[in-house]
């Protein structure tokens, strides 16, 4: 008997992302799906599936979803002095948060990227489209961050 995971699609979808990212970058930043509790390292890239509706207004359910899939990429911008522990900014902070920022775009980039996920054999779920859009910019509070925004239709398949 084969089971059908669809109930967790957005954790498995998040999953899916991190495990193509770690595949693709490695040992650039610390990934890892949201709502994961541990202790960060910097630079921090943290994937969030956010909502997720029918593809289409009158599809049924059939566990096929499109949602929005952030890929929130963080940087310090502070640093602590070695000598009296002080904040100091880092020089290269902007250059280094441009680094980490193409390293994850580029892998990310293309037109068949729903194609290089299931290439992956992701288990649970598949990719019907994956696509960049909405990108913003954000500083504050000793970070900078950059939030690449994907829309994905992914349904779930046999586990």
């Amino acid at each position: 008997m084969s089971i059908i995971a669809d109930w967790d699609l957005e954790e498995r979808v998040e999953d899916a992302i991190v495990a193509y990212l770690k595949n693709e970058c490695t040992d650039v930043a610390m990934i890892i799906p949201s709502r994961t509790i541990t202790t960060a390292s910097f630079p921090l890239i943290i994937v969030d599936a956010g909502d997720s509706d029918n593809h289409t207004d009158t599809a049924r359910f059939t566990g096929r979803r499109i949602m929005d899939v952030t890929i929130a990429m963080f940087t310090e911008a502070l640093n602590l002095n070695g000598d009296d522990g002080s904040e100091t900014v880092l020089q290269t902070a902007r250059e280094h948060h441009r680094i980490i920022k193409s390293s994850i775009l580029q892998s990310l980039a293309g037109n068949t990227l729903h194609t290089d996920l299931n290439n992956l054999s992701p288990e649970g779920v598949a990719f019907s489209l994956c696509t960049m859009g909405l990108q913003a910019r954000e500083a504050g509070d000793g970070k900078l961050m950059t939030v690449q925004t994907m829309t994905t239709i992914a349904q779930p398949k046999e586990l």
